[in-house]
């Protein structure tokens, strides 16, 4: 068997099961070309870290370019171009991710009978998590930045609003619409309900929850009921022929982008999507809200909020300052 019948087994058969599909379609493009037809046994330590150190290269050459594309193109225009961005290089997490990928894949086809002995797939170590959350002054700085830009600011400040109250995932945010469907989660305004869970799916790690609609975060999302049609967070309305073949709506396909231009717009760095979760997560740590109750909002283990964001609970050491007295 070679990586890329292993790699494209799981990818048909098992991916659809799991709450992400096509993050796994994504790290299974990403292997195939390097890894090609060459056999299992091919798969090594030695052959994994030259994967990393390949990939490293090649996501360098590809921004790098798209960089100079983006230059050419404003100075087509007379104007500066927007600064660049800090690293060009892919993230050790990002390669761990891809050969995790590869890692499963090979397991899976190990447990269907496919393969008698999986062989062991190196993995580069677990990067740190990252410390950037931000401050509610900086938060207001960031919403009051994205309902300036033109371009996103029909979404973008509801898509910080949702990730600051209920510090769900990107890809469950963009998925939500405003009726049952079959594709991601739903809100439920006569409920009261957002529910990021898709229906029928397998619960991962990955976990997506029902919480209540935050108060403060109500009176959006109702202005946002009446502006969109089918999905909470919308790009534009569909042109006529969209409109002919039944298309009703076009949704936000990411927002790394906009949430991009709108920190450069606020003066502030290192601020991402996920950096609203990170945010979400520490404000209710902070707040003193029981990490339990902590973990089920936000869709984690409680052992993951113990070990990433424990250390800002106001009375982490209590017991231990009491004992001593």
């Amino acid at each position: 068997m070679t990586v890329a019948e292993a790699l494209t087994l799981y990818g048909e058969n098992h991916a659809p099961t799991t709450s992400c599909p096509e993050r796994i379609g994504y790290t299974i493009e990403a292997l195939t070309p390097w890894w090609g037809e060459a056999k299992i046994s091919a798969i090594t330590a030695a052959a994994c870290r030259r994967y990393l150190a390949d990939r490293k290269a090649a996501i360098a050459k590809a921004r790098a370019d798209q960089r100079a594309l983006v230059e050419a193109r404003y100075r087509e225009q007379d104007k500066a171009p927007p600064p660049p961005l800090k690293r060009l290089e892919a993230s050790d997490g990002t390669i761990r991710r891809e050969l995790g990928t590869l890692r499963a894949a090979v397991n899976w086809c190990h447990l269907e009978g496919y393969l008698v002995q999986p062989p062991a797939v190196w993995l580069p170590d677990r990067p740190q998590s990252k410390e950037r959350w931000l401050t509610r002054q900086e938060a207001a700085k960031l919403i009051r930045a994205a309902r300036k830009i033109e371009r996103s600011n029909k979404y973008l400040p509801l898509f910080i609003l949702i990730g600051l109250y209920t510090g769900a995932r990107k890809e469950a945010i963009l998925g939500l619409q405003w009726q049952p469907n079959t594709v991601g989660g739903r809100i439920d305004l006569e409920r009261g309900l957002i529910d990021y869970r898709k229906p029928g799916q397998a619960q991962t790690a990955k976990r997506r929850t029902a919480i209540p609609i935050p108060p403060r975060l109500r009176p959006f999302l109702e202005a946002a009921r009446r502006r969109t049609r089918q999905y909470v967070l919308e790009y534009r309305a569909p042109t006529t022929e969209e409109r002919e073949r039944g298309i009703v709506a076009i949704p936000i396909k990411d927002t790394k982008k906009a949430i991009a231009s709108a920190a450069r717009a606020a003066n502030l760095t290192d601020v991402t999507p996920h950096t609203l979760r990170h945010s979400a997560v520490t404000w209710l740590v902070q707040s003193g809200v029981p990490l339990w109750e902590v973990a089920q909002w936000v869709g984690m283990s409680v052992e993951m909020i113990e070990r990433v964001y424990g250390h800002h609970a106001p009375d982490r050491f209590q017991r231990v300052l009491g004992a001593q007295r």
